[in-house]
């Protein structure tokens, strides 16, 4: 793939990492519209939340884990999520994916995110600094690269936490800006609630917007 959209990524670099980074990409091919304010959210986390996940593939076996982080550092939260592959049954040391945004504690906006993939071979590392108009995208060995932002934009690796913050309803609709710091790239994501599902996990069960 091209080396300008799309981040290296060696053999299996957790299936769940690279679901959630599907999912957040899916619908960011549409026209534009995006709002130039910031999206009206509320942030319903708490300072030191932690999420933990375990991805069980075929045969009920587990594949990788991932835990989300949130903690409170002045007026901005630091949200960190961390993939890990199970212990590979050949030995070798097990890929990851690592990433760590820091955003405005009120409107969730960007000001410095990174994200590190530990793959077999090699480790790469991407850091976006943000600007009033614009990110500074670097990647270990290449020239930076500026994007412009002409509206409001959000950083990919909060998306779980923007999610969340949205006032989430049956026909609730929105669009916004998202930079992708691997990708090095700006996209239009289109969110639409289609409406509820009840889903259960070992923490419990929950009514979810879908």
């Amino acid at each position: 793939p091209d080396r300008v959209t799309q981040p290296r990524r060696r053999p299996l670099l957790l299936p769940l990492a690279a679901a959630l980074a599907a999912l957040c990409m899916l619908a960011c091919t549409g026209p534009s519209g995006a709002p130039a304010e910031p999206l009206a959210v509320k942030p319903p986390f708490v300072d030191g939340e932690r999420l933990i996940y375990t991805v069980v593939g075929e045969g009920n076996r587990v594949v990788a884990h991932g835990v989300f982080t949130t903690r409170r550092a002045g007026d901005a939260w630091e949200l960190q999520q961390a993939f890990e592959e199970a212990a590979p049954s050949d030995g070798r040391k097990p890929t990851a994916d690592r990433s760590s945004a820091t955003v405005d504690a009120q409107s969730l906006l960007p000001r410095r995110s990174e994200r590190v993939v530990e793959g077999v071979h090699r480790t790469d590392r991407y850091t976006g600094a943000y600007a009033s108009n614009l990110v500074t995208i670097e990647h270990e060995g290449e020239r930076a690269r500026e994007v412009k932002l002409n509206t409001a934009a959000y950083d990919n690796e909060s998306s779980l936490w923007l999610w969340r913050s949205l006032p989430l309803g049956d026909g609730y609709t929105t669009r916004y800006v998202s930079i992708g710091i691997a990708e090095r790239s700006r996209q239009v994501v289109a969110l639409t609630v289609t409406g509820k599902q009840r889903i259960e996990v070992p923490a419990g069960a929950f009514e979810a917007w879908r």
